[in-house]
């Protein structure tokens, strides 16, 4: 995120790209859960709808499996207001 604010996406977009690597590869649930959630975020600071969206239902697939109601609480807040904002891009 702050790679992003400073000026620099494609740095920023690495960086996401491998906390979501690494993440996966740690086998910890809740630590991928932490960076989709993160990696939801910046889409929706760039204004990349469609993969924010996509994150979020990762959030929370992955929360409802696992029993994160936090989380699961968070990608649904998230989710909602990616889709009521937007949702002329969903339509169709």
């Amino acid at each position: 995120m702050t790679l992003s604010l400073l000026g620099y996406p494609d740095q920023a977009q690495q960086r996401v790209d491998e906390s979501l690597v690494l993440a996966e590869g740690l086998s910890h649930p809740y630590s991928l859960t932490a960076a989709l959630t993160m990696a939801c975020l910046f889409h929706s600071d760039r204004r990349e709808w469609h993969r924010a969206r996509k994150r979020a239902e990762e959030v929370i697939s992955l929360s409802t499996e696992q029993g994160f109601p936090d989380w699961l609480a968070y990608g649904k807040a998230l989710r909602g207001r990616i889709l009521v904002l937007h949702r002329n891009e969903f339509v169709g």
